[in-house]
């Protein structure tokens, strides 16, 4: 089953037929001066929806939002302070900042690779998030795919143990030849140092 909610979405192309016109479901908030129009549920809302500048809104704006889709998927968790009024919910977009990979790791038990994935499309600064929906998808893909970058301690770990996997797949004999060789090294070398210090005594 595939739920999609076509409320806000709008044209990309400008092959739309003449004539024709895409308006987003508009809720108006007042403020302090205007009323201003705001596309879009508050709580999933990227800062630049959250502040009603329609003009910044791209393709951006949707990364941003997926990512906090994916947030919630693997954490079970809304990335920010949950909040109890639509105002408190945008002051929160807009000026709070949701966990880092580290402590989405330790505290919900996500891997590295994929906080680290999530990051960069949380960025309250458009230009430092995914550029484009493709861009996220082959960013993800290559994560799947073992790609890992090397960020953290955990994640060059990681992507040391995916390229020894591979290397094994590829060439077996070899692989096992050398994990023999690394453990008669270890060996060696803790004889040596049991001995030199057997004769230091």
């Amino acid at each position: 089953m595939v739920l999609v909610d076509w409320g806000i979405a709008q044209a990309a192309s400008a092959s739309a037929p003449a004539g024709a016109t895409e308006q987003p479901a508009v809720v108006t908030r007042a403020g302090s001066g205007p009323a201003r129009a705001l596309s879009g549920t508050p709580a999933y809302m990227s800062p630049e929806q959250a502040r009603g500048d329609s003009s910044l809104i791209d393709h951006r704006t949707d990364t941003y939002c997926l990512c906090v889709l994916f947030y919630e998927l693997l954490t079970l968790s809304y990335y920010l302070p949950t909040k109890s009024t639509m105002q408190g919910c945008l002051m929160a977009i807009l000026m709070d900042e949701p966990m880092t990979a580290l402590q989405m790791h330790h505290r919900f038990g996500v891997p590295p690779e994929l906080a680290n994935f999530i990051r960069p499309g949380l960025h309250k600064d458009r230009a430092q998030r995914y550029q484009s929906v493709d861009e996220m998808v082959a960013k993800l893909q290559e994560v799947i795919n073992g790609q890992i970058p090397i960020v953290c301690p955990c994640t060059g770990i990681k992507r040391t143990a995916n390229l020894y996997g591979d290397f094994m797949n590829d060439h077996p004999i070899l692989a096992v030849a050398f994990v023999a060789l690394s453990v008669l090294f270890a060996l060696f070398g803790l004889f040596e140092a049991v001995r030199l210090g057997a004769m230091s005594i």
